[in-house]
């Protein structure tokens, strides 16, 4: 016992080594797995010189998730037309960010979400590219770090060494001979013997684990291969409707009595002869419910022409910025100055007409959230003779010719992240890659493990082969006293008394002797069978008769 102990804590300080490097390798794997594989870092080579000369191309950089994002940090996020893009953060607004290239004069067109942002700079190496090359495929990176844990873990699984290698530590041992240290080490020894003929797959607990493996494994697999068939991360296109609505307005002061009141409104005639400006206007709403602090332009001018083709245009309103949902543009339109303008046309052509067009025109540019909605033209055309200004364009219906309205669609393009689709349960891919890896190495792991110990005791005496084949079948008795008439029946083989006892549906007792006799109580008879025992069947009974039917009250054998 003393001697196995002293192996056992030989082999000690090896195995220890290993395992903290097999430990050490999942924890890297944890903390350094790639988000192809639900890891929290993304690995990218640098291909541009937007960052010069902080990155140059042929760099290795890797980045790494976080919650936090600030101002000046460099990131990488997913853009819909150009891939993963790293550059600098120059505005934060609330949920998006506005990035840049170092050595470019221009902002990125795209404002990433923050969700869309793969992670924060955390290191750069130098013409690293290579590497990546190499570790590029999601099947290269698992292959690498599985190698990686079997490298580690070989020594778990093996013995080396000799009687020349143990005894420097075994003078060791001596040297330093601790009792509580031996206590320990007897007891881990014994749970080990406990626990070795359990972890096989011929016992009841043994076949349960393995037959679990299996099944893991097999879901691992599977779930493994599902997961690599689609990428971690999808890009989704959005429609968003929103409506543009313009409203013109024009006002004029009436002449007393001409009108029913002192003001002329939309839908009056204007005379020429009493009024001599109008002012005009136009009211611009956008309704939409992705309509995100929306900016733009508003102008407004009015243009004079014929249906030959001529004509004159004056500006009303200059191209005015607005912020918001609202937004107007008003300007004084000169009623003699058109006047004079198609007077002295006329004089100088010699061509006459008896009325123009005049068309008010709006010219509307709106942006909202970076992505420009389309241009918004709304106009309306007023008649305009020597004595008077009327609206021409009627509209049918209930909407007014001074209303328009405009419908289009916001565009709008993501990076979500992709999920497989498991009855009640939806995992994400990259969780789905993140753990289907370390399931499987787990349970490929016990099963070596359960068959490096069904080996170990199917190579060992014949009672070891026994007690790890027919664990379920056989139960341990200290005692086992039989009547003095019972038939005893010697058997050459121990699969005979098994196939017996699972016919008979009945346990095989086993005493604890040496070697070890294993005995099946029927009613008719007790068949028995001793391992390790190469003597006659007749001495073998008479021994076994002696063993189990124990003395005679006299002293003598029964």
């Amino acid at each position: 016992m003393i001697e196995r102990i002293r192996q056992l804590t030989t082999l000690r300080p090896r195995r220890l080594g290993a395992a903290s490097a097999l430990v050490l390798t999942v924890v890297s794997y944890l903390i350094l797995a790639p988000s192809a594989c639900g890891g929290p870092m993304t690995y990218a080579r640098v291909a541009g010189s937007s960052m010069t000369p902080r990155m140059q191309p042929g760099d290795l950089v890797i980045a790494r998730k976080t919650d936090n994002y600030q101002l000046g940090d460099i990131v990488a996020y997913h853009n819909p037309d150009l891939g993963l893009v790293m550059h600098r953060v120059i505005v934060d607004n609330r949920d998006r960010v506005i990035v840049k290239g170092d050595a470019n004069t221009w902002v990125d067109s795209y404002q990433p979400r923050k969700s869309e942002i793969a992670g924060k700079l955390w290191l750069r190496i130098p013409n690293g590219a290579s590497l990546l090359a190499w570790l590029k495929p999601p099947w290269a990176t698992l292959g690498f770090t599985a190698l990686a844990m079997i490298a580690f873990a070989y020594p778990l699984l093996r013995k080396r060494g000799g009687a020349r290698a143990l005894r420097p530590r075994l003078n060791a041992w001596n040297r330093w001979d601790h009792s509580w240290w031996e206590g320990k080490r007897a007891w881990l020894l014994a749970q080990r013997e406990r626990l070795e003929p359990v972890l096989t797959v011929y016992a009841p607990f043994g076949s349960v684990v393995a037959l679990g493996s299996i099944v893991v494994a097999a879901l691992a697999l599977l779930l493994m291969s599902l997961s690599y068939a689609r990428p971690p991360l999808r890009v989704t296109t959005e429609e968003h409707a929103y409506t543009q609505r313009a409203h013109f307005r024009y006002e004029a002061d009436a002449p007393p009595g001409l009108y029913d009141s002192t003001t002329i409104h939309e839908g009056d005639p204007v005379f020429l002869k009493l009024t001599r400006s109008v002012l005009m206007g136009v009211d611009v709403d956008l309704d939409g419910e992705r309509l995100e602090r929306p900016t733009g332009t508003v102008a407004l001018t009015a243009t004079l022409r014929q249906q030959n083709g001529w004509e004159r245009t004056v500006v009303l309103a200059p191209q005015r910025e607005f912020t918001g949902a609202h937004a107007a543009a008003t300007g004084t339109l000169d009623l003699g100055a058109l006047r004079r303008i198609v007077d002295d046309t006329e004089n100088a052509t010699g061509v006459h007409f008896e009325s123009y067009q005049l068309v008010v025109h709006a010219s509307v540019q709106s942006t909202t959230d970076g992505t420009r909605l389309r241009a918004f033209e709304p106009e309306v055309v007023f008649r305009i003779s020597p004595t008077q200004l009327q609206i021409e364009q009627t509209v049918s219906g209930e909407r007014s010719p001074l209303t328009h309205l405009a419908n289009g669609a916001l565009t709008s393009t993501r990076s979500e992240v992709s999920q497989l689709s498991l009855g009640p349960w939806s995992p994400t891919v990259a969780r789905v890659r993140f753990w289907s890896p370390i399931a499987l190495l787990g349970s490929l792991a016990v099963l070596l493990l359960l068959g490096r110990t069904t080996v170990k005791a199917m190579a060992g005496t014949e009672a070891d082969r026994i007690e790890a084949q027919y664990a379920g079948l056989i139960l341990r008795a200290d005692m086992l006293p039989l009547p003095s008439d019972t038939t005893l029946v010697a058997l050459r083989s121990f699969e005979d008394l098994a196939k017996m006892a699972r016919t008979a549906g009945l346990p095989v007792f086993q005493r604890a002797d040496s070697p070890p006799d294993y005995v099946l109580l029927t009613p008719e008879a007790a068949y028995h069978y001793v391992a390790d025992d190469h003597e006659q069947p007749s001495a073998i009974t008479k021994r076994i008769a002696q063993r189990l039917r124990g003395p005679h009250p006299n002293g003598q054998a029964a």
